[in-house]
């Protein structure tokens, strides 16, 4: 693989792993925010005083039993911290992708030497894990066939989309998605411990 061509699939692994990790973010926001509202509607007089929960009250008290659990165990749910970790990891993901891209015209241009390109490549995989690891240390990122198809099928219709008069084009993610996370030290579901596919 030529300098060019590995610095291209880094390139794209990082605007990938933007996309998905603002995806997940917004499930993880979605699963917080409903038990955030089951919670206030179950702890609610008014809606308690219904006539319908009169007429079943053993619903009525199984829903009250299942909020009373919740509530005693959401201290213990991961989804605060992380969507803490997602929304500050996020930002930093995108902002490493426009340096990406502000870096790729000096690439495929040839203003720099291999090693150069190389030296680039070499940096931005250490930022992106230096992120990773800032705000993540501890934390499980969330794993989602679906976000990931969506990530790559966006990463791959924005860089084309993007580059397209690029004088340098290369293929987004060569080879297998395995090799291609391998080489450009992405967060695919390889670099991440599994949670939830519903995430």
């Amino acid at each position: 693989m030529n300098t060019q061509n590995r610095y291209w699939d880094v390139f794209a692994t990082v605007k990938r792993d933007a996309v998905y990790i603002n995806r997940c973010q917004g499930s993880v926001e979605s699963i917080d925010r409903w038990i955030s509202i089951f919670s206030a509607v179950t702890s609610s007089s008014a809606i308690a005083g219904w006539a319908i929960w009169q007429q079943y009250s053993f619903a009525w008290g199984s829903i009250i039993a299942a909020s009373q659990v919740l509530n005693a165990i959401k201290p213990f749910l991961p989804y605060k911290a992380r969507l803490k970790a997602l929304s500050n990891l996020g930002p930093d993901l995108d902002a490493l992708a426009l340096t990406a891209e502000t870096d790729w015209f000096k690439v495929s241009t040839g203003m720099l030497r291999d090693d150069e390109i190389y030296a680039l490549a070499m940096t931005l995989k250490k930022k992106c894990q230096q992120a990773q690891n800032k705000h993540c240390k501890g934390i499980s990122i969330p794993e989602s066939k679906r976000h990931l198809a969506f990530a790559t099928k966006e990463a791959e219709i924005y860089m084309t989309g993007s580059i397209q008069e690029s004088p340098y084009e290369a293929p987004i993610l060569q080879g297998s998605d395995d090799q291609a996370r391998a080489d450009s030290g992405g967060l695919g579901p390889s670099h991440v411990r599994a949670t939830s596919d519903h995430a």
